[in-house]
Order: structure tokens, then C-alpha cells, then sequence
């Protein structure tokens, strides 16, 4: 869901072990999942300042204020992200190993026209850990 309320479309895929359901990649990819809130003629999100009742910042509760004519833009963007899932025999688990994510969009510097975005990220996975709590209750 966008900032807007929108919902962002979005389609997936799953490779599963067909013997026993065991889901070993997922892949997701999402359009149009950002937008901008911003006023009009704007191009960067603007962000609203914390709320100090001791000091005035505006009109009067009630009253109307430049925030409240703020408006909600698609922004084209992409997003796919891909994870890969291995079997760790210690904990008996399938469990991430490595994750990739690309996204891509305009970005606005200092001039009003955008520029074309790219981001590429990998994490990798290892060493996972068991751990457990644990409670008794005394009578």
C-alpha cells in the first residue's frame, strides 16, 4: 500500500519442491509502488513538521493550511526482489540464504527534472542460531 492509500500492484512466483511443498525461491515484483505527496508544483516529498501545541505554526485547529491541499502522485518505479531458500539440517529448516532486490525510478536532485534511479542490492544469509525462552510456573 502506497503512502496515498493505493493499492500497488504486484505479481509473484514460488518454485516448490512438488514431492512436499517446500518452497525454495520467491520472486516479487512490484510497479508503481511509490508515490510522491506533495504540493502542487512540487517534486520532493514534502514532510510535516512535529506538532508543538506551546508554539504557532499555522492556522488555528480547524482552519485549513497549505498540508491539506497536498496531493498524491504515481511515481514509475519498479521493484523485484528474489530470494533463495536452502535447507539448514541443524535447525530443520528451509531458510533464506541470499536475497537479491533491484529497484528503479526517477530521482530528483536540484533541478525540477528527474533523473533515471537504479539501485541493486545482494544480502547473504548464514549462521543461523537456535534459541529458545523458557517459563515455569510456581505454585
Amino acid at each position: 500500500m502506497r503512502r496515498s492509500g493505493a493499492d500497488v500492484p504486484m505479481e509473484g512466483i514460488l518454485w516448490v519442491i512438488p514431492a512436499d511443498g517446500t518452497v525454495v525461491r520467491t520472486r516479487v515484483r512490484m510497479k508503481n509502488f511509490a508515490d510522491t505527496m506533495a504540493l502542487p508544483g512540487q517534486q520532493a516529498p514534502t514532510m510535516q513538521a512535529p506538532v508543538n501545541d506551546r508554539v504557532s505554526t499555522g492556522p488555528a485547529r480547524g482552519g485549513s493550511s497549505a498540508l491539506d491541499s497536498m496531493s498524491s502522485r504515481d511515481m514509475e518505479t519498479n521493484a523485484d526482489i528474489e530470494v533463495t531458500y536452502k535447507n539448514n539440517p541443524e535447525l530443520g529448516l528451509w531458510l533464506p540464504s541470499d536475497m537479491n532486490e533491484q529497484y528503479q525510478g526517477p530521482v530528483y536532485g536540484f533541478s525540477n527534472a528527474p533523473t533515471e534511479g537504479r539501485a541493486s542490492t545482494k544480502a547473504s544469509y548464514s549462521a543461523y542460531k537456535k534459541f529458545g525462552t523458557g517459563a515455569a510456573i510456581k505454585k
